[in-house]
């Protein structure tokens, strides 16, 4: 990520989210600090976010990347984005979020990750793949393997509710 934000400072990306890629974004603090590296002229587009939790609830993916990238590196707040998980009709949201990513250009990178169950990105294992932001409903097993955030009080109830909104892959 590093290198192609040096290469390409107005970066489109996706950085990751969870427990596993935690010091990949602590890597990249310390290379912003150390190195120089800059994210000012960087787009940051979270992938996923529990249903119900707004951008700023501690227990959400856009305050997690917040709290371990955003606030200590260089980003325009105006230039990092997340589903609006907190809409009441949520397909509406997805489809918002979808035209955002468009219209930026898409992603140039995107960091993730494979889940135990399989998912990425919280896109469930499936026949098929959805190409846009969606909504998705988590499997037991996903649920279970957030459950060690309970006690970090990250998730709190949170993952109870078992659905997120996530960006598409194909």
């Amino acid at each position: 990520m590093s290198t192609a934000l040096r290469e390409k400072p107005e970066l489109s990306l996706s950085p990751p989210t969870g427990s596993t890629p935690v010091h990949v974004l602590e890597d990249l603090v310390r290379k912003h600090h150390g190195e120089g590296l800059s994210f000012a002229k960087a787009s940051l587009f979270n992938m996923d976010e529990y249903l119900g939790l707004g951008r700023n609830h501690p227990q959400g993916y856009y305050h997690f990347l917040d709290e371990l990238l955003y606030s200590q590196v260089d980003v325009d707040r105006a230039r990092t984005f997340a589903p609006d998980a907190l809409d009441p009709v949520p397909e509406h949201a997805a489809a918002a979020y979808t035209k955002l990513i468009q219209d930026a250009g898409g992603f140039d990178l995107i960091f993730l990750g494979i889940g135990r169950d399989g998912h990425i990105c919280f896109n469930m294992p499936a026949d098929s793949l959805h190409p846009y932001t969606h909504l998705e409903r988590l499997s037991e097993k996903t649920v279970a393997g957030s459950a060690h955030s309970i006690s970090q009080g990250r998730l709190g109830n949170a993952w109870l509710r078992g659905h997120c909104t996530c960006t598409g892959s194909s």
